[in-house]
């Protein structure tokens, strides 16, 4: 949905700006109750999820719809748990860049830096490369849930072909997310999860996000839903192993979080408690073009954009065919943070988003 976003969106805000200046615009109380109706009928339409609104310093939305367990009657709420699918990638790049903070790696070192055995044609790729998905290497290499450690996860990645010189263009590889994941195990001398819980999630609060490190209650975690069917919950553990995900999705998917959480780094998002300014910046610029021709471009874990009147927009979204997540920091003026979270990936919960925006920006 990516490219359709920025064309929905340039066309909601050029009509807002074309509207009489002096057109009383509605204030925020107005605001609170449209997004209300809205999301209370999208629920009656079917979605499931959690959705969090927070502009400038005031919580719009912040509210549960639809079930996180139908067999038991649980509805969703703010504390819901859900696979938050390819959000995952910005920790992944913040951990990298708190790596870097701490010199224990620089984004311009090579994989063959860190790794052994790394054939001849990739011991060049950049850390750069692998966090702006410009390294080459495929898209994915097996089924999220098959059983592969982190051996065998090398092994299969060094045998693949690359898809283009390192470097040369944008192609989005969740394996190279995943050797990121593994890179910082390699630095920091954690895992992965370790690592990003004492670095990133703890330091801003954020006591339920990870894989298996929170003590997540089961009931709080909301069953995936689709055609009719139950999925159960996304940790399950025919699913991953004590440590939670294989390789395949370790690190580029599957990180479970809430609306409540999600807020929380936002919010650190904009200090320099976790990232210094230096870091936030690499984080969020505009590294590489997306598609040629395009607007959009990627950053390290984060999609940007930038609309007509300035406002800069920082998202990413994520899904599996069952959980679908999405999020998006609005800046400048706007400074606005929308947090969709749905078990029940569907056309409602993809599209939602441009509902809430042609309230708040009309």
């Amino acid at each position: 949905m990516k490219h359709t976003f920025l064309t929905v969106l340039v066309v909601l805000f050029i009509t807002s700006c074309s509207k009489d200046d002096e057109s009383p615009s509605p204030n925020e109380g107005s605001q609170k109750a449209q997004l209300t109706q809205l999301l209370d009928k999208k629920e009656v339409d079917g979605f499931y999820g959690s959705v969090l609104i927070k502009k400038d310093d005031e919580i719009l939305i912040n509210d549960g719809y639809g079930f996180k367990n139908l067999t038991e009657d649980q509805k969703n709420d703010p504390n819901t748990i859900f696979d938050i699918g390819s959000i995952t990638k910005q920790f992944t790049a913040a951990a990298i860049l708190k790596l870097e903070m701490q010199g224990k790696l620089s984004v311009e070192d090579s994989l063959h830096t860190y790794l052994e055995n790394v054939p001849i044609e990739k011991q060049n790729i950049t850390i750069h490369q692998l966090l702006t998905h410009s390294s080459g290497l495929l898209g994915s290499i097996g089924s999220d849930y098959e059983v592969v450690d982190t051996e065998m996860f090398l092994e299969q990645t060094f045998s693949s072909e690359l898809q283009f010189s390192p470097g040369e263009k944008y192609a989005y590889s969740n394996v190279g997310y995943s050797i990121l994941g593994i890179l910082i195990e390699k630095t920091s001398g954690q895992t992965y999860e370790e690592y990003l819980k004492d670095n990133l999630w703890l330091p801003a609060g954020m006591n339920k996000t990870g894989y298996r490190s929170p003590e997540f209650q089961s009931e709080n975690i909301a069953h995936g839903y689709q055609g009719g069917t139950d999925f159960g919950v996304p940790n399950s553990s025919d699913l991953w192993f004590d440590e939670g995900p294989y390789w395949h999705l370790k690190a580029n998917g599957g990180i479970l979080s809430s609306t409540r959480d999600m807020r929380k780094w936002h919010e650190a998002l904009n200090t320099n408690e976790i990232l210094n300014e230096e870091a936030k910046q690499k984080l969020l610029f505009k590294h590489i073009l997306e598609e040629a021709g395009g607007d959009s471009y990627y950053g390290y874990g984060w999609v940007i954009q930038e609309l007509e009147d300035g406002t800069k927009v920082h998202w990413h979204d994520g899904g599996n065919g069952v959980f679908y997540a999405q999020m998006f920091r609005f800046t400048e003026a706007q400074n606005t943070t929308i947090v969709i979270l749905s078990n029940q990936a569907s056309e409602i919960a993809e599209t939602l988003i441009f509902d809430i925006v042609s309230i708040l920006f009309e």
